[in-house]
């Protein structure tokens, strides 16, 4: 979920900073969220934290709309383009989140860039990316890991260059994941990788 749309701002999930090395302790996102260079944080919600939940709702959601958006996840049935047309026939209002990831793995990512799905730009379904890398092959399931720009052989050159040329105003999301085995953070990778995104904005 991603609420009102900013100007280029660079977000940073909460699941590159905590994951099972640190218990996933929700806790310590005020300590690292003020080490990091980016706009904001954009939540993930582990199931281990439901019972929780109250204690983690954000009055901000309340006051503001929030837009649901649909993601164009791994799949084995079909593929996540195809899933995202067969929405937006059903569902002509439907937004998207787009991950870069998730798009090389199946070997779509290329299809962004063409005049068959124009239409996700030029409607204006997608409304946020997720920008990580990936290092496999295709639907590679042992190589879907999250990783940093610059990490993979996905051209974020022409990424970026592609989105810029869409006139598209939104927000992005690193996902790197940046938690060690002990459960340190890499604090320093991660904003290294806000800096980059700046640059190609």
């Amino acid at each position: 979920m991603v609420s009102e749309r900013n100007m280029n701002k660079i977000l940073c999930s909460t699941g590159a900073l905590i994951g099972r090395p640190n218990g996933r302790d929700y806790r310590l996102l005020l300590p690292l969220a003020e080490q990091l260079s980016c706009d904001g944080l954009e939540f993930m919600m582990y199931s281990s934290w439901y019972e929780e939940t109250k204690e983690l709702l954000a009055e901000l959601a309340k006051a503001y709309g929030v837009d649901l958006l649909v993601e164009n996840v791994v799949c084995s049935c079909k593929t996540p383009m195809e899933h995202l047309a067969e929405l937006t026939e059903e569902y002509p209002e439907v937004h998207f989140v787009f991950d870069t990831k998730m798009a090389e793995f199946h070997r779509q990512l290329t299809l962004l860039y063409g005049e068959e799905y124009a239409w996700l730009w030029k409607d204006d379904h997608i409304r946020h990316y997720h920008v990580n890398d990936y290092a496999g092959g295709y639907l590679d399931w042992s190589s879907l890991r999250t990783l940093p720009i610059g990490s993979g052989q996905i051209d974020f050159e022409r990424f970026f260059g592609y989105v810029r040329r869409t006139g598209y105003q939104g927000t992005y999301t690193v996902e790197a994941t940046a938690f060690r085995a002990d459960g340190s953070v890499d604090i320093e990778m991660l904003n290294g990788q806000f800096r980059l995104i700046a640059s190609f904005l």
